[in-house]
């Protein structure tokens, strides 16, 4: 037999029923909640942190590739790599993964 509850079991209204069955299912996939299932503002933070995320792996993946290898702490490939990894690697590269002249000086040297 089953964990969760039919749907028939609940003893709830239409739309009640659907929304504890989708709340029960949540809980038995790890936590895991639907889109649907999140309030408006869970979902503006969702859209606020993947746009951040989002505007960070751009910088940094234009970063490495305007740097020169000597400018990096490590080979581009792996910095290129780093970055992909959610909001920590952009961070990571931005602190440790830079080392000489500012953006500023550098441009201050083209002109």
């Amino acid at each position: 037999m089953s964990a969760r509850p039919d749907r028939a079991e609940l003893g709830l209204g239409a739309g009640k029923k659907a929304r504890m069955y989708r709340i029960l299912h949540a809980e038995a996939s790890g936590g895991r909640r639907a889109w649907h299932d999140l309030s408006p503002r869970q979902r503006r933070w969702l859209v606020l942190l993947g746009a951040v995320q989002a505007g960070l792996l751009a910088a940094a993946l234009r970063d490495v590739v305007q740097r020169s290898a000597a400018e990096l702490t490590a080979p581009k490939p792996v910095w290129v790599g780093a970055c992909f990894v959610n909001i920590v690697g952009p961070l990571a590269y931005f602190l440790f993964g830079r080392r000489g002249a500012s953006c500023v000086e550098r441009r201050r040297a083209r002109a």
